[in-house]
């Protein structure tokens, strides 16, 4: 189906803009305090931005076309609405995760960057995933939420 196979296409592109954004940080040194310290932050911080408003355009699309279909579905509909109330509740953590990795520019605490950019790819495949398994079902047509 387009719609689907679009989508999908979006999240193989959020997914290769976030492993570009860890290109940046390099190999992980274990040095601690200065893992990161070679890390180029000014473009590292361009590349979280555009990453940022990858996933808010996606989700946006995304929330417009399954609204849509949840309009014109007469049954499952609340296992749906359920499913994306989770689903925004994930965005809304990965934004502080964003707005954490965003006010470290330099200084001290550059090292945390590299955890913090581990937490927002696990967050987010977590969430390109759940919503990989509910997404086809959906806009087939299908009254299956993804379980969580």
């Amino acid at each position: 189906m387009k719609i689907v196979d679009d989508l999908l296409k979006e999240h193989a592109g959020l997914r290769r803009s976030l492993a570009d954004l860890e290109t940046l940080l390099g190999p992980g040194s274990d040095a601690g305090w200065d893992d990161c310290a070679n890390c180029d932050m000014i473009q590292f911080q361009a590349r979280l931005k555009e990453l940022r408003a990858q996933l808010t355009s996606h989700e946006t699309h995304e929330e417009s076309v399954v609204a849509e279909v949840l309009g014109s579905m007469p049954d499952g509909r609340e296992e749906f609405r359920l499913g994306l109330a989770k689903s925004r509740e994930t965005l809304d953590d990965l934004m502080k995760l964003f707005s954490a990795a965003s006010a470290v520019d330099h200084g001290r605490h550059v090292y945390s960057v590299r955890h913090i950019a581990i937490r927002i790819r696990e967050e987010l495949e977590a969430h390109l995933v759940y919503e990989e398994r509910g997404l086809s079902p959906l806009l087939s047509g299908k009254s299956r939420a993804p379980s969580a």
